[in-house]
């Protein structure tokens, strides 16, 4: 039983590195970061695992981030480059299979560091720093899924520092009605 759990944790780690590499690498890594979860688990016994591409197919994907939702299906958020701007993207992993990809409205530009989060309504929160006339702040927006729909983009922060490092998206917050707190760290 140790060394099947032991085993396991190296796959789950082999995968987690190779969504890294996948993300972040050219075609011949993303290649190899494929193939690098299924030999590891193929050592253990564990049977294949498939690896499948999240991001566009053109764009370099970078800083993915993962959230699971109340119905046990998973949401994925990333910063998507092409060129001369970031753009925050978005996509469902419901039923064994990655639906479509959904860019986030008003995020293109200087981007970091998307966060992904679900309330207890099943609605998709995502919070990004982005750089809008030579300043840095925080800001969010709410997708939901059942009525397939984006709410109001909104500033969460409005200081003159930059507010971009480490921000953190998470279950409760300090005041009733907001179902998320964001933190961010300089």
């Amino acid at each position: 039983m140790k060394r099947t759990v032991l085993w396991l944790a190296i796959a789950l780690a082999a995968s987690a590195m190779a969504a890294g590499l996948w993300f972040s690498g050219s075609r011949e890594t993303r290649t190899a970061a494929a193939i690098l979860p299924s030999l590891v688990a193929q050592a253990a016994g564990l049977g294949p695992i498939t690896a499948t591409a999240v991001g566009h197919e053109y764009r370099q994907d970078d800083l993915p981030n993962i959230a699971a939702a109340p119905d046990g299906s998973l949401w994925a958020a990333w910063l998507s480059f092409a060129g001369d701007r970031d753009d925050v993207a978005i996509r469902h992993y419901q039923d064994g299979k990655w639906l479509n990809l959904l860019w986030v409205p008003g995020t293109s530009g200087d981007n970091w560091l998307p966060q992904v989060a679900v309330d207890a309504r099943n609605r998709v929160w995502v919070v990004w720093s982005q750089q809008l006339d030579g300043n840095w702040d925080l800001y969010a927006r709410r997708f939901d899924p059942e009525k397939q729909e984006w709410g109001k983009l909104e500033r969460l922060t409005r200081d003159p520092l930059p507010d971009i490092i480490r921000q953190r998206v998470g279950p409760g917050a300090a005041k009733p009605g907001k179902p998320f707190s964001v933190t961010s760290h300089l």
